[in-house]
């Protein structure tokens, strides 16, 4: 499906929301934003994704852009580093946006420890990963 920035795509039939692909997180050279390298198609399947496993905590969504069973780059800071997981936000009108989270930066960034643990279980993180994401400590993913 062909989606274009700043529209609000209607999720209703999946999740009863509305996603917005922002386009500060999609200009390249933002002094302070991270920014999507994921296609459009790809950061829509990964809020998607992150809305039917319930990987909630306590007021964001947090998605992993995964391939078999690898976790992908989906972005890059502001100081081109990669960035392998997403930060979703949501508003009162149940209007949702997305960009790469910078855990190691920023520390609102860092996924909540519930989302961590799920991640876990499911295979994607270990147990060392897991603590060094819930410091904001560098770590392979």
């Amino acid at each position: 499906m062909p989606f274009q920035v700043n529209t609000e795509i209607d999720l209703t039939p999946d999740t009863q929301s509305k996603y917005l692909i922002s386009a500060q997180h999609r200009m390249v050279g933002h002094p302070i934003k991270s920014i999507w390298t994921i296609s459009y198609d790809e950061e829509v399947r990964c809020f998607l994704n992150s809305r039917v496993s319930n990987w909630f905590a306590p007021t964001h969504y947090w998605g992993l852009h995964v391939i078999g069973s690898q976790i992908n780059v989906l972005g890059y800071n502001n100081l081109r580093e990669e960035l392998k997981i997403a930060k979703f936000v949501g508003s009162s009108s149940d209007v949702w946006h997305g960009y790469p989270a910078d855990y190691l930066h920023k520390k609102h960034d860092i996924p909540h420890t519930n989302v961590l643990t799920i991640w876990r279980g499911l295979g994607y993180i270990g147990k060392s990963t897991l603590n060094k994401l819930r410091r904001g400590i560098p770590c392979n993913l």
